[in-house]
Order: structure tokens, then sequence, then C-alpha cells
């Protein structure tokens, strides 16, 4: 920091040295400062997407998702094969609870940038959360081939393993998962279809239609049930359709249910 302030107090109008004292600030844990340095430098250098990464990076340590989201935006409107941007707009996904978008996003970091450890590593956290196992441990793989000495992948990778294990314990048991998406009535529900059949992600809608709140938030998971767990038209619907396959209206005392079955 010291020898940056020196550069500025030679030449104030020094882009570069506002943006490295506003990483250092990052790497220091102290975003407020960090944003003061970054839109210094912005004001001074306007066109540069590493310094709209870099602002939406420190927005996102303040929790302020909405002002990251448009400098990821402006980043890649900048520099439309910014891989960093995708991988930090997938983070920025990751923590708003949109496993999907969070999932377009890495896939997009990884096609600009095939060699970010990174990028894999957290698309393979991504597809585990959702419960596709055998593609994350694909993920977590291709990061240590990448860098073999990546604690973060390791530890991912050998957790992946024990819930697959799990999974596949539980399933012969009887276990499901899957997500839906409850409506007061079944008009509401069928146009809830509607709009999946048009390419709508049911995480979205589950977060927009979605009475059921607890599960609304996560993109409409149950998580994993047994028979029993929840009313018997929910699970057997459940239980006649197949895996990455929707189903509905299924009226229950709740309401009417749009569902999709994990496993």
């Amino acid at each position: 920091l010291p020898q940056y302030q020196k550069a500025l107090d030679i030449n104030p109008d020094f882009a570069e040295a506002h943006f490295n004292i506003g990483v250092a600030f990052i790497n220091l844990g102290k975003p407020d400062s960090a944003i003061i340095a970054f839109k210094n430098a912005l004001q001074l250098d306007p066109g540069n997407p590493e310094i709209h990464n870099n602002m939406g990076a420190a927005y996102t340590a303040q929790d302020r998702y909405e002002d990251a989201f448009k400098s990821y935006q402006q980043a890649l409107k900048l520099k439309p094969d910014y891989a960093d941007a995708y991988h930090n707009l997938g983070i920025l996904y990751t923590f708003r609870g949109d496993d999907q978008k969070a999932i377009a996003q890495y896939e997009k970091a990884i096609r600009f940038k095939p060699k970010s450890a990174e990028a894999h590593n957290n698309l393979g956290r991504t597809y585990a959360r959702i419960g596709k196992y055998e593609t994350a441990l694909s993920h977590f793989e291709a990061a240590l081939r990448l860098k073999p000495k990546y604690p973060l992948a390791q530890n991912n990778l050998q957790e992946a393993r024990n819930l697959q294990q799990e999974s596949q314990k539980a399933q012969k048991a009887g276990a499901m998962r899957a997500q839906h998406i409850l409506v007061k009535t079944e008009t509401e529900a069928r146009d809830v279809l509607r709009k999946l059949e048009a390419g709508a992600p049911f995480e979205s809608l589950a977060r927009i239609h979605s009475i059921h709140t607890p599960t609304a938030r996560t993109g409409g998971d149950l998580g994993q049930f047994f028979p029993g767990d929840f009313p018997a038209s929910l699970e057997q619907a459940v239980q006649k359709t197949e895996p990455g396959k929707i189903t509905g209206p299924v009226q229950s005392p709740a309401g009417y249910h749009v569902i999709k079955r994990i496993y």
C-alpha cells in the first residue's frame, strides 16, 4: 500500500495505482476501502473490465448483490470472454442460492478458461449440492488434474464420494428427493407448468411463485425424504415420475404442487 500511495503522490491520475490499492484492501478484508479505490480508478479508466470485475467482488463481500451483479455485467459487456467475471458471477448466484444460474456461469468460465481449477471446483460443489454426484466428482477430479495440491478440491472430492455412497444406500431403502412449487390453485399450477415448458428455470419459478417459503428460498428443494414423510398424493407423484422429469398439478392439503424429481 505505501508504494502505491507514493505513486499517487507523484501522479494522482494513475488509474492502475488506485486499482492496486483496491485489490490490496480486498486482500486485507476491507471491502469499504476497496470500493472507494475502485471508484477512483473507474473515474480515470471507466472502460477497464478488470476494475469492474473487482468492484463486483468488493460489493459481494458486503452482501450488496445487486450492485455486484451490475459490476460483473458491465465487465462482461466490455469483455464478453472474461472468464473471471463469469466465475465471480457464478459465486454471486451461489450466495443467492440460485444453483442453476450459478452452474451456467461456471460453465461459461470454464469454456473461456478451461484450465481454471477454481471454476471446476465451484461447479463441482454446486452439482454436489443438488445431488448430481457423478457430475460433481468429474469436476473435482478435473480441478485436481489442473492443480494436484488443491486442498479444497481434495476435501470436496472426498465429501462428494461419501455423500454419493450415503445417497445410494438411502435410495435402496426407498429414499427420494424432489423439488416442488406450491401454489394455491390448479390454474396457478398450470400457469407454472406452461412457463416451465417455455424454458423457464424451475428454481427461479419456485422463488417467484411458491408459497412454501422454506423451500422457495432454495429453488423448491424438498431434500431427501422417505415414504410417509409427506402427503401421500405428493409422494405417489414423485414415485411415478422419472428422475429429472416434471409432473403436476398434484393436489395436497397445502394446495397444488408442480414437482420435479431429482432421484
